[in-house]
């Protein structure tokens, strides 16, 4: 009798010891159902596939529909946030704000104005050609690209000029394809301009290449300007004899006798370096 009863204390002692053990270890390790993603594995809200009205899933995270079972959603997802950020870290396209492209050094912006279809300021690869430039801004119909070298190398801050047949014709001067070349732009005499004379034998301007550099420009390749004579040819290059070079092509207007009016008719074909 002892023997039994002390059998049935035994077992009593093993269940309680067995639940006991089993309710630790739910406790360290819950099931599948029970399973609560940490902040840094929970998946952005955006990314899970769950339909509303399944069976045994939420709606929205830490939520469930299975009975005896509430949860509340977490008022920040975590895993969005954290999602980005380690994309941010791992693509190799990823930068911060201070890894922003530089400026390729080969790229020049020249002004294209006067006879074409699409006048203003164009991006370009340095090293390209004026024939290249005038194919973006389409000259017209009208256009008198027998004045300019189509040739010629573009360089940074370059304008060019297209005349209209006919625009310079009553002045016997030729027409310049640019003006304010960038730096190191070789601009000269003899043929190194973009524009080039076409004028009969006798001209002042004959053999004479535009832009002309009004800081080196002889009073010969002065005269050949539109609107400049012998007179204001030495005023020019008294006034920079005696002050320095010109800074700028508008301080040409600072000799006496050349007004507004001239500026505008030579500035195409003049430049400063």
């Amino acid at each position: 009798m002892n023997r039994r009863l002390d059998l049935i204390i035994y077992a009593i002692c093993l269940l309680l010891l067995v639940g006991a053990a089993s309710l630790w270890w739910r406790g360290i390790f819950p099931s599948g159902d029970e399973l609560v993603l940490t902040p840094e594995d929970n998946p952005a809200w955006g990314d899970l596939e769950i339909g509303p009205g399944q069976p045994g899933q939420a709606d929205h995270p830490g939520q469930t529909d299975q009975a005896g079972q509430t949860g509340h959603p977490d008022p920040t997802p975590h895993g969005d946030v954290q999602g980005r950020q380690a994309a941010g870290r791992d693509s190799p396209d990823a930068g911060s704000a201070g890894d922003l492209p530089e400026e390729d050094d080969n790229v020049i912006f020249v002004h294209i104005a006067g006879a074409v279809e699409a006048p203003g300021v164009y991006k370009l690869k340095q090293g390209q050609r004026l024939y290249e430039a005038l194919e973006l801004a389409v000259p017209l119909e009208d256009a008198d690209l027998d004045y300019l070298n189509l040739a010629g190398i573009l360089y940074d801050q370059d304008k060019i000029y297209v005349p209209k047949k006919g625009e310079f014709s009553g002045s016997g001067s030729p027409v310049a394809g640019t003006s304010s070349p960038g730096q190191g732009s070789g601009y000269g005499t003899g043929g190194s301009g973009y524009g080039s004379s076409r004028t009969g034998s006798g001209s002042a301007s004959a053999g004479v290449s535009f832009p002309i550099n009004i800081n080196t420009a002889t009073a010969r390749e002065l005269e050949a300007l539109p609107g400049i004579g012998p007179a204001k040819a030495a005023a020019i290059i008294e006034f920079r004899s005696q002050r320095g070079p010109f800074d700028r092509k508008e301080d040409i207007k600072k000799v006496s006798g050349i007004g507004e009016a001239t500026y505008s008719k030579i500035e195409p074909l003049i430049t400063v370096r």
